[in-house]
């Protein structure tokens, strides 16, 4: 079966939401404030290495990465907008 990829402008993009992916379970660390502070918060990385602050409430999936919530589009085609 081929993999068919579709090229669309941004300007034909409607962002109909966030999805939640099945990942692996999260990896706890501690990660610095700042460069120049000693302070750490506690956190999670996902598997793909992205910050999951500890009060989020998808303790797998970090909220700015894009494997682990995946943008759900809708796609304009002849002026109507399709997901």
């Amino acid at each position: 079966m081929r993999n068919s990829r579709n090229l669309v402008l941004i300007d034909d993009v409607k962002e109909m939401g966030r999805a939640l992916a099945d990942v692996a379970p999260h990896i706890d660390i501690e990660v610095p404030v700042s460069g120049l502070s000693g302070v750490m918060v506690p956190g999670t990385k996902c598997e793909h290495g992205v910050y999951i602050p500890s009060t989020s409430q998808w303790p797998d999936n970090a909220p700015y990465c894009s494997i682990c919530r995946p943008y759900e589009i809708a796609v304009r085609k002849g002026g109507i907008y399709k997901a």
